[in-house]
């Protein structure tokens, strides 16, 4: 709970994005009631000054009365600062005409013309970022605006009610039980709590936008997959952590010949070289879910150090990354859109964030970025 005034200011001008500026606090004859309640600040809100009541009780009723008193003293504007507003309290506050701002972002000032509805997406954002769950959903909003540009018709055949295209050329998302259970659940959404984390994320880095009430809410974006993915880029990590699993295939023939295929994908330089012109490197690059990369860990004679020590060595060497999210998922997602794309290689936009992640030549970034273009 913020008790103190500078703190709650602050988290009002993330909700808001509203500075209000306190200059001192006025001592005004009330009751000592009212003074367990309350607290009056001379302040500043949008370049005008005014009393700000710092208001720490439910019902807001007796703030008519606390007003009153501070007129008595001076004649500037009183607003009233709580945390929320019930339906009935926000009813009475504006049927008096008493100017408001709640810590949700909400604000009422008549004597500036000013209403803003409550807002629980943070305007100001911390996280340069996306958090990991708000990725998972970038990454699938900008595979469904690739397949409605190269493929309608398999964006049509779908034919799922909570993704839609309006008369605005707007990408629709909707939440809901469908939507976790036949696309969430692959991105790491199963329920209405961590989609609206991932939603909030994306809106509060300028990435989504929201609108009607929470039970038909709607997430919208114009369609444009290219500006969307620019728009995104600066707050993308890569989608593979940093643990990796190297070894040879002499010293784990065993492990090598049983591998399965069909749970790895290529990826890293092995991946890049399947669609541009790149050469693969000496070493066989993979990515695994963490429960094979564990089984594969507790198998493997592990490599030791970097370095080969014969310049020439022709042991075939693989190196295995854990993903972050469902690459495969991504890369039958793509080939919605594309067709040619092999199916066991991670997908484009995915391939390009590990890449671009790490420092290689001028030659991979070239790659890269015409590997882009071509899409």
């Amino acid at each position: 709970m913020m008790n103190n005034i500078s703190d709650k200011l602050d988290y009002f001008r993330r909700e808001s994005g509203i500075s209000v500026e306190i200059k001192k606090q006025l001592e005004i004859p009330m009751s000592n009631l009212d003074k367990k309640v309350s607290v009056v600040y001379c302040a500043s809100i949008l370049n005008r000054e005014i009393n700000l009541i710092d208001y720490q009780t439910r019902s807001v009723k007796r703030a008519a009365v606390i007003i009153q008193r501070i007129k008595e003293n001076n004649e500037l504007n009183s607003v009233v600062m709580v945390t929320q507003l019930s339906k009935d309290d926000r009813k009475f506050l504006i049927k008096q005409g008493i100017p408001f701002i709640t810590l949700e972002g909400e604000i009422f000032l008549p004597f500036l013309g000013a209403k803003l509805f409550p807002n629980k997406i943070k305007i100001f954002n911390d996280n340069k970022t996306l958090l990991p769950v708000g990725q998972r959903l970038y990454m699938f909003i900008l595979m469904m605006m690739l397949i409605v540009e190269k493929n309608r018709v398999a964006f049509v055949e779908m034919g799922d009610k909570n993704i839609l295209i309006n008369d605005l050329k707007q990408l629709v998302i909707k939440g809901g039980q469908k939507f976790y259970s036949r696309v969430g659940k692959r991105i790491g959404i199963h329920n209405r709590i961590s989609f609206s984390r991932a939603t909030n994320d994306l809106i509060s880095h300028g990435l989504l936008k929201a609108s009607g009430e929470t039970v038909d809410r709607i997430y919208t974006y114009p369609l444009g997959s290219r500006a969307y993915f620019e728009a995104g880029l600066e707050y993308l990590v890569s989608p593979v952590n940093g643990k990796e699993l190297k070894f040879d295939a002499v010293d784990n023939k065993d492990v090598v010949e049983t591998l399965d295929y069909s749970k790895l994908m290529k990826s890293g330089f092995t991946a890049l070289s399947k669609v541009t012109m790149i050469s693969d490197d000496w070493r066989k690059t993979f990515v695994a879910d963490k429960d094979m990369f564990n089984t594969l860990s507790d198998t493997v004679i592990k490599k030791t150090g970097e370095s080969i020590v014969e310049p020439f060595n022709t042991d075939l060497q693989f190196l295995i990354q854990v993903q972050k999210y469902d690459l495969q998922f991504f890369n039958v997602l793509y080939r919605q859109a594309d067709k040619e794309y092999p199916e066991d290689v991670v997908d484009p936009f995915n391939l390009y964030l590990m890449m671009s992640k790490e420092n290689y030549d001028e030659r991979v970034d070239s790659e890269l970025e015409e590997m882009l273009d071509n899409i």
